[in-house]
């Protein structure tokens, strides 16, 4: 895994027409990204090659990239990380995996989503692209630049240009909780952005600015803002450091996946750590 790059896909399919608006959505940020895009479908009980190749087809992926494409034979969450590590993927996309009538995460999605040391692209819908709005919820602590770095590099590399209308906006927002003073919220916000653009100077076409709200449900803000601003994107830390009880993920994050219409790639902090060193000192 690169940190802050996007040259290696991988998504995961079930093989199912649910997938569809993914599959499409994974071949378009190949192409944009100019990125190797692979493919893997598996469970105890697998669709044939003859299967998942049609379904790739239908999908508008090209005859290279089916011809890669893996059908495995195991549990579909842990084969999924396993195949990410094995290719070195700098992100997995993942399908809509909701459980009906539940308003939950599906299991595998979920455990994908636990388990992997990368970011995960989790789309209820297509993702709009190029990107135009991109929503990065922060904390206003070091830990905040890791989404926000990541969240500046996806709007570049998937930017409007200027035939398509324009430039893309980065909204980096940061609930503090009601009655708390703002002022300290705001400075501190303030000091994590501008380390990001430091670090990230040659990052173009790309404007960003800072949002404050103050509310105790931060998840209920966060998707209030991606609706009203109509993002393409929102871009989250996952924010634990270890699982706990299999629960890698922090409860802002998990409230959001489990609710959000918009798409939602969720930022491990271990990537920062991937390479040995931290991506902004």
């Amino acid at each position: 895994m690169r940190p802050l790059s996007l040259r290696t896909i991988l998504i995961a399919t079930d093989l199912s027409d649910a997938m569809m608006p993914a599959l499409r959505t994974a071949v378009q940020l190949a192409d944009l990204a100019d990125a190797d895009l692979h493919v893997v479908h598996g469970g105890e009980r697998p669709g044939s090659v003859e299967q998942l190749q049609a379904h790739l087809s239908r999908g508008g992926v090209r005859p290279e990239t089916i011809g890669k494409a893996r059908t495995i034979e195991g549990p579909a969450g842990a084969m999924i990380v396993q195949e990410a590590l094995r290719l070195e993927a700098d992100v997995i996309v993942l399908g809509p995996h909701r459980e009906k009538d539940t308003g939950s995460i599906g299991s595998t999605a979920d455990r994908v989503v636990r388990a992997a040391p990368i970011p995960c692209l989790i789309l209820p819908r297509a993702l709009p692209l190029p990107l135009g709005n991109v929503l990065v919820p922060v904390d206003a602590a070091e830990s905040a630049r890791g989404p926000l770095a990541v969240g500046l590099t996806w709007a570049s590399a998937l930017r409007r240009r200027a035939r398509d209308g324009g430039g893309t906006d980065v909204v980096a927002l940061h609930v503090t909780p009601t009655g708390a003073s703002n002022s300290a919220a705001v400075r501190r916000l303030q000091q994590e952005i501008d380390t990001v653009r430091q670090h990230l100077a040659s990052l173009a076409g790309v404007d960003i600015r800072q949002s404050i709200d103050e509310s105790n449900d931060p998840s209920g803000v966060i998707l209030r803002q991606a609706e009203s601003l109509a993002v393409d994107l929102v871009v989250l830390g996952t924010r634990a450091e270890k699982a706990v009880d299999g629960a890698m993920l922090g409860s802002v994050s998990s409230a959001v996946v489990c609710r959000a219409t918009t798409p939602v790639l969720l930022v491990p902090p271990g990537i920062w750590r991937s390479t040995g060193r931290e991506p902004l000192p």
